[in-house]
Protein backbone atom coordinates (compact mmCIF):
# COMPACT_ATOMS: atom_id res chain seq x y z
CA UNK A 1 0.00 0.00 0.00
CA UNK A 2 1.25 3.46 -0.86
CA UNK A 3 2.63 5.03 2.36
CA UNK A 4 0.94 8.37 1.72
CA UNK A 5 -2.43 6.71 1.17
CA UNK A 6 -1.94 4.67 4.33
CA UNK A 7 -1.08 7.73 6.41
CA UNK A 8 -4.08 9.63 5.07
CA UNK A 9 -6.33 6.64 5.80
CA UNK A 10 -5.20 6.48 9.43
CA UNK A 11 -5.37 10.24 9.90
CA UNK A 12 -8.92 10.42 8.58
CA UNK A 13 -10.03 7.34 10.54
CA UNK A 14 -8.86 8.86 13.82
CA UNK A 15 -10.33 12.26 12.96
CA UNK A 16 -13.70 10.67 12.19
CA UNK A 17 -13.67 8.78 15.50
CA UNK A 18 -12.78 11.95 17.39
CA UNK A 19 -15.70 13.84 15.80
CA UNK A 20 -18.12 11.04 16.63
CA UNK A 21 -16.89 10.86 20.24
CA UNK A 22 -17.09 14.60 20.87
CA UNK A 23 -20.47 14.95 19.14
CA UNK A 24 -22.00 12.38 21.47
CA UNK A 25 -20.89 14.26 24.58
CA UNK A 26 -21.68 17.66 23.09
CA UNK A 27 -25.24 16.52 22.46
CA UNK A 28 -25.55 15.40 26.08
CA UNK A 29 -24.15 18.70 27.36
CA UNK A 30 -21.11 17.04 28.96
CA UNK A 31 -18.42 18.47 26.66
CA UNK A 32 -16.42 21.59 27.45
CA UNK A 33 -13.57 22.84 25.24
CA UNK A 34 -11.80 24.31 28.27
CA UNK A 35 -12.00 20.99 30.10
CA UNK A 36 -10.74 19.22 26.96
CA UNK A 37 -7.70 21.51 26.81
CA UNK A 38 -6.80 20.90 30.47
CA UNK A 39 -7.39 17.16 30.18
CA UNK A 40 -5.19 16.99 27.09
CA UNK A 41 -2.32 18.70 28.87
CA UNK A 42 -2.65 16.41 31.90
CA UNK A 43 -2.77 13.32 29.69
CA UNK A 44 0.49 14.21 27.95
CA UNK A 45 2.10 14.96 31.28
CA UNK A 46 1.02 11.59 32.67
CA UNK A 47 2.49 9.77 29.68
CA UNK A 48 5.84 11.52 29.88
CA UNK A 49 6.05 10.79 33.61
CA UNK A 50 5.01 7.13 33.17
CA UNK A 51 1.83 7.67 35.20
CA UNK A 52 -1.31 5.78 34.31
CA UNK A 53 -3.91 8.24 32.98
CA UNK A 54 -7.52 8.14 34.14
CA UNK A 55 -9.02 6.21 31.25
CA UNK A 56 -12.52 6.68 32.68
CA UNK A 57 -12.33 10.43 32.08
CA UNK A 58 -14.40 11.17 28.96
CA UNK A 59 -11.65 13.44 27.55
CA UNK A 60 -8.80 10.93 27.91
CA UNK A 61 -9.78 8.62 25.00
CA UNK A 62 -10.00 11.72 22.80
CA UNK A 63 -6.58 12.96 23.96
CA UNK A 64 -5.19 9.47 23.41
CA UNK A 65 -6.38 9.45 19.81
CA UNK A 66 -4.85 12.88 19.16
CA UNK A 67 -1.45 12.42 20.75
CA UNK A 68 -0.76 8.69 20.75
CA UNK A 69 -2.91 6.47 18.52
CA UNK A 70 -1.16 6.97 15.19
CA UNK A 71 2.29 6.36 16.63
CA UNK A 72 0.94 3.37 18.56
CA UNK A 73 -0.40 1.83 15.34
CA UNK A 74 2.96 2.13 13.61
CA UNK A 75 4.85 0.76 16.59
CA UNK A 76 2.52 -2.24 16.74
CA UNK A 77 2.75 -2.77 12.99
CA UNK A 78 6.55 -3.04 13.09
CA UNK A 79 6.47 -5.41 16.06
CA UNK A 80 3.76 -7.63 14.53
CA UNK A 81 5.70 -7.84 11.30
CA UNK A 82 8.66 -9.20 13.26
CA UNK A 83 6.44 -11.91 14.69
CA UNK A 84 4.97 -12.60 11.26
CA UNK A 85 8.45 -13.29 9.91
CA UNK A 86 8.63 -16.21 12.35
CA UNK A 87 5.27 -17.61 11.30
CA UNK A 88 5.35 -21.05 9.73
CA UNK A 89 4.19 -21.02 6.07
CA UNK A 90 1.33 -23.44 6.79
CA UNK A 91 0.10 -21.38 9.74
CA UNK A 92 -2.80 -19.54 8.13
CA UNK A 93 -4.79 -18.79 11.29
CA UNK A 94 -3.51 -16.60 14.13
CA UNK A 95 -5.14 -15.64 17.39
CA UNK A 96 -3.82 -12.52 19.09
CA UNK A 97 -4.55 -11.72 22.73
CA UNK A 98 -3.80 -8.01 23.09
CA UNK A 99 -3.29 -7.13 26.75
CA UNK A 100 -4.17 -3.49 27.48
CA UNK A 101 -5.69 -3.07 24.03
CA UNK A 102 -6.70 0.57 24.50
CA UNK A 103 -8.25 2.04 21.36
CA UNK A 104 -7.69 -1.00 19.12
CA UNK A 105 -4.34 0.10 17.64
CA UNK A 106 -3.23 -3.53 17.48
CA UNK A 107 -6.33 -4.50 15.49
CA UNK A 108 -5.63 -1.84 12.87
CA UNK A 109 -1.90 -2.59 12.83
CA UNK A 110 -2.66 -6.29 12.34
CA UNK A 111 -4.88 -5.48 9.37
CA UNK A 112 -2.10 -3.43 7.75
CA UNK A 113 0.37 -6.24 8.42
CA UNK A 114 -1.99 -8.83 6.91
CA UNK A 115 -2.39 -6.73 3.75
CA UNK A 116 1.36 -6.38 3.28
CA UNK A 117 1.85 -10.08 3.91
CA UNK A 118 -0.74 -10.86 1.23
CA UNK A 119 1.04 -8.55 -1.22
CA UNK A 120 4.24 -10.55 -0.66
CA UNK A 121 2.43 -13.79 -1.44
CA UNK A 122 2.34 -14.91 2.20
CA UNK A 123 -1.38 -14.72 2.96
CA UNK A 124 -2.92 -15.09 6.40
CA UNK A 125 -6.40 -16.51 5.96
CA UNK A 126 -7.87 -15.48 9.31
CA UNK A 127 -6.91 -13.53 12.42
CA UNK A 128 -8.96 -13.43 15.60
CA UNK A 129 -8.05 -10.73 18.11
CA UNK A 130 -9.10 -10.73 21.75
CA UNK A 131 -8.75 -7.18 23.05
CA UNK A 132 -8.29 -7.12 26.81
CA UNK A 133 -8.82 -3.77 28.48
CA UNK A 134 -10.56 -2.77 31.70
CA UNK A 135 -11.66 0.61 30.30
CA UNK A 136 -14.96 0.54 28.45
CA UNK A 137 -14.31 4.14 27.40
CA UNK A 138 -11.15 3.13 25.55
CA UNK A 139 -12.83 0.10 24.02
CA UNK A 140 -15.67 2.27 22.75
CA UNK A 141 -13.22 4.70 21.18
CA UNK A 142 -11.44 1.75 19.59
CA UNK A 143 -14.70 0.66 17.98
CA UNK A 144 -15.23 4.19 16.64
CA UNK A 145 -11.76 4.20 15.05
CA UNK A 146 -12.19 0.71 13.64
CA UNK A 147 -15.60 1.48 12.11
CA UNK A 148 -14.24 4.62 10.47
CA UNK A 149 -11.19 2.71 9.21
CA UNK A 150 -13.30 -0.11 7.75
CA UNK A 151 -15.72 2.36 6.16
CA UNK A 152 -12.94 4.13 4.27
CA UNK A 153 -11.21 0.90 3.26
CA UNK A 154 -14.33 -0.71 1.84
CA UNK A 155 -15.30 2.49 0.03
CA UNK A 156 -11.97 3.67 -1.36
CA UNK A 157 -9.83 0.51 -1.45
CA UNK A 158 -12.26 -2.06 -2.83
CA UNK A 159 -10.76 -5.33 -4.11
CA UNK A 160 -7.42 -4.45 -2.55
CA UNK A 161 -5.29 -6.60 -0.21
CA UNK A 162 -6.28 -4.21 2.57
CA UNK A 163 -9.98 -4.78 1.91
CA UNK A 164 -9.37 -8.53 1.91
CA UNK A 165 -7.54 -8.22 5.24
CA UNK A 166 -10.48 -6.31 6.72
CA UNK A 167 -12.79 -9.13 5.68
CA UNK A 168 -10.51 -11.78 7.22
CA UNK A 169 -10.08 -10.28 10.67
CA UNK A 170 -12.47 -10.69 13.60
CA UNK A 171 -12.28 -9.42 17.16
CA UNK A 172 -13.91 -9.40 20.57
CA UNK A 173 -13.45 -7.05 23.51
CA UNK A 174 -13.21 -8.33 27.09
CA UNK A 175 -12.42 -6.62 30.37
CA UNK A 176 -10.11 -9.25 31.89
CA UNK A 177 -7.74 -11.89 30.57
CA UNK A 178 -9.53 -14.59 32.59
CA UNK A 179 -12.39 -14.21 30.09
CA UNK A 180 -10.11 -15.44 27.29
CA UNK A 181 -10.72 -18.98 26.13
CA UNK A 182 -7.49 -20.97 26.41
CA UNK A 183 -6.27 -22.21 23.02
CA UNK A 184 -2.91 -23.94 23.02
CA UNK A 185 -1.77 -23.25 19.44
CA UNK A 186 -1.08 -20.27 17.18
CA UNK A 187 -1.65 -17.66 19.88
CA UNK A 188 0.36 -14.45 20.06
CA UNK A 189 0.29 -12.41 23.26
CA UNK A 190 0.93 -8.69 22.86
CA UNK A 191 1.13 -5.67 25.14
CA UNK A 192 2.08 -2.41 23.42
CA UNK A 193 3.10 0.18 26.00
CA UNK A 194 0.21 -1.09 28.09
CA UNK A 195 2.02 -2.07 31.27
CA UNK A 196 2.66 0.28 34.17
CA UNK A 197 5.34 -1.63 36.13
CA UNK A 198 5.00 0.40 39.31
CA UNK A 199 1.28 -0.19 39.82
CA UNK A 200 1.12 -3.90 40.64
CA UNK A 201 3.03 -7.18 40.95
CA UNK A 202 3.48 -8.01 37.27
CA UNK A 203 5.49 -11.15 37.89
CA UNK A 204 2.60 -12.93 39.60
CA UNK A 205 -0.04 -11.84 37.12
CA UNK A 206 2.18 -12.49 34.08
CA UNK A 207 2.74 -16.09 35.23
CA UNK A 208 -1.01 -16.56 35.57
CA UNK A 209 -1.62 -15.06 32.13
CA UNK A 210 0.92 -17.34 30.47
CA UNK A 211 -0.37 -20.44 32.23
CA UNK A 212 -3.91 -19.61 31.14
CA UNK A 213 -3.28 -18.54 27.55
CA UNK A 214 -0.14 -20.55 26.65
CA UNK A 215 1.07 -18.20 23.89
CA UNK A 216 3.44 -19.49 21.21
CA UNK A 217 5.01 -16.04 20.74
CA UNK A 218 4.70 -12.62 22.29
CA UNK A 219 5.85 -9.05 22.04
CA UNK A 220 5.84 -6.42 24.78
CA UNK A 221 6.95 -2.81 24.49
CA UNK A 222 7.94 -0.30 27.14
CA UNK A 223 10.24 2.64 27.77
CA UNK A 224 13.80 1.36 27.81
CA UNK A 225 14.29 2.53 31.39
CA UNK A 226 11.51 0.15 32.42
CA UNK A 227 13.07 -2.79 30.61
CA UNK A 228 14.43 -4.61 33.64
CA UNK A 229 11.04 -4.70 35.36
CA UNK A 230 9.48 -5.97 32.15
CA UNK A 231 12.11 -8.69 31.88
CA UNK A 232 11.33 -9.81 35.41
CA UNK A 233 7.64 -10.10 34.59
CA UNK A 234 7.92 -11.53 31.08
CA UNK A 235 10.97 -13.85 31.01
CA UNK A 236 11.18 -14.53 27.30
CA UNK A 237 14.47 -14.47 25.42
CA UNK A 238 15.13 -11.00 26.86
CA UNK A 239 16.12 -9.67 23.48
CA UNK A 240 16.07 -5.92 23.30
CA UNK A 241 15.05 -4.18 20.12
CA UNK A 242 15.12 -0.40 19.95
CA UNK A 243 12.66 1.69 18.04
CA UNK A 244 9.18 1.27 16.69
CA UNK A 245 7.24 2.58 13.71
CA UNK A 246 8.60 5.79 12.24
CA UNK A 247 5.92 8.25 11.24
CA UNK A 248 7.10 10.96 8.78
CA UNK A 249 6.90 14.65 9.55
CA UNK A 250 5.06 15.57 6.36
CA UNK A 251 3.27 13.93 3.47
CA UNK A 252 2.51 15.33 -0.02
CA UNK A 253 -1.14 15.82 -0.85
CA UNK A 254 -2.76 15.01 -4.20
CA UNK A 255 -2.70 18.70 -5.10
CA UNK A 256 1.03 18.98 -4.52
CA UNK A 257 0.69 20.74 -1.17
CA UNK A 258 2.57 19.37 1.81
CA UNK A 259 0.63 18.58 4.99
CA UNK A 260 1.55 17.22 8.39
CA UNK A 261 0.54 13.53 8.59
CA UNK A 262 -1.99 14.43 11.28
CA UNK A 263 -3.65 17.18 9.25
CA UNK A 264 -7.30 16.08 9.60
CA UNK A 265 -6.88 14.99 13.20
CA UNK A 266 -5.15 18.24 14.15
CA UNK A 267 -7.93 20.33 12.60
CA UNK A 268 -10.60 18.55 14.64
CA UNK A 269 -8.51 18.62 17.81
CA UNK A 270 -8.15 22.39 17.56
CA UNK A 271 -11.90 22.80 16.99
CA UNK A 272 -12.71 20.76 20.08
CA UNK A 273 -10.45 22.67 22.45
CA UNK A 274 -7.38 20.45 22.50
CA UNK A 275 -3.92 21.83 22.05
CA UNK A 276 -3.10 22.07 18.36
CA UNK A 277 -1.14 18.98 17.38
CA UNK A 278 0.65 19.23 14.05
CA UNK A 279 3.82 17.36 14.92
CA UNK A 280 4.59 13.69 14.44
CA UNK A 281 2.40 11.48 16.65
CA UNK A 282 3.86 10.81 20.08
CA UNK A 283 5.95 7.66 19.88
CA UNK A 284 8.99 6.54 21.82
CA UNK A 285 10.84 5.73 18.60
CA UNK A 286 14.27 6.01 20.23
CA UNK A 287 13.22 5.07 23.74
CA UNK A 288 11.28 1.90 23.16
CA UNK A 289 12.33 -1.56 24.29
CA UNK A 290 10.73 -4.70 22.92
CA UNK A 291 10.84 -8.17 24.44
CA UNK A 292 10.38 -11.03 22.01
CA UNK A 293 9.07 -14.42 22.98
CA UNK A 294 9.26 -18.05 22.06
CA UNK A 295 7.38 -21.17 23.03
CA UNK A 296 7.10 -22.26 26.68
CA UNK A 297 8.45 -19.13 28.40
CA UNK A 298 7.83 -20.62 31.87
Amino acid sequence: MDPNAEQSLLDRSCASALIRWATFYQNSGAWSNDAAYNAGRKFRGDLFRFRKPNYEDLYVPAAYIIHYQLGHIYMAKVALERLNQSRKPDQKFIRIVDFGAGASACRIATTLMMAESLERGQPIDNVYIVEVDESRFMQSMGEFVWQAFVGIVLTEFTNSPLAQAVENIASIQVSHWRSVLAIKTNTWLTAFHAIYPDTYDMRTEAAQIFNHISPTMGVFTCHSRKLEKMREAFPFHNRREGGGGFYPRFIPGPDGKVFPPTFHLAEQAKRLGFRNQRRRPFLQAKDCAILWGSENPF
